[in-house]
């Protein structure tokens, strides 16, 4: 299958796809070729788009997954640097939740877009567990407590924290889980040396 496809009418050769190849295996163009990527080197791709997004006259295509390419009309898609800036101090860690479950299909809907999240060699090795059990939910925060009791008194960075969490959860207060209705997890098979960073990523992509 052809790596990428360039439409020769609007490109203008200006390397800018090889330049930003994280492999290094986008060709440059010269006057009688266009930019290509050799089946040689083709399994090297990791499908990270820069190629496509840089490319100043839109004139080069990744021919990858097609039936997740959007067309955006001129001045869409875009946010002000102005308005992303407040999106950035708004954001807030939610600590108070309703009881009313979350639809299952809208869940699923925001996994879909979360596993676009940035992983090392775009290789998307986060997989996810959702406990839709509220019941199963406070246990597991109980189960976390119980973890947080073996810190206490010891020297993990933690130690000198837990012991407040602790004595709300046996006043009664899920200070773990806050009463959510559901608990989400991103989980990454063993072996993978950037896990815990990719995991971390793809969970604020879903928050």
């Amino acid at each position: 299958m052809v790596t990428i496809l360039v439409d020769q009418d609007l490109c203008t050769r200006c390397g800018i796809c090889s330049v930003v190849c994280p492999m290094a295996i986008v060709s440059p163009a010269d006057e009688n070729t266009l930019p290509v990527v050799k089946e040689a080197v083709a399994g090297m791709c990791i499908q990270c788009g820069h190629c496509e997004v840089l490319c100043p006259s839109q004139a080069l295509l990744l021919n990858v997954r097609p039936d997740e390419k959007t067309s955006l009309l001129p001045g869409t898609g875009t946010i002000s640097a102005e308005d992303m800036e407040i999106y950035v101090k708004k954001r807030r860690s939610v600590r108070h939740f309703t009881k009313d479950p979350v639809p299952k299909e809208k869940i699923l809907h925001i996994l879909d877009v979360a596993r676009y999240a940035a992983s090392g060699g775009n290789g998307q090795p986060v997989q996810w567990l959702v406990v839709h059990d509220p019941k199963q939910v406070k246990k597991i925060a109980g189960l976390t407590i119980e973890w947080m009791k073996t810190l206490v008194n010891s020297s993990h960075p933690m130690s000198g924290y837990v012991p407040g969490l602790i004595g709300a959860w046996e006043g009664g207060h899920d200070v773990i889980c806050r009463g959510a209705p559901h608990l989400l997890f991103a989980h990454i098979p063993e072996g993978n040396p950037v896990a815990q960073t990719d995991a971390i990523i793809a969970l604020t992509h879903f928050d």
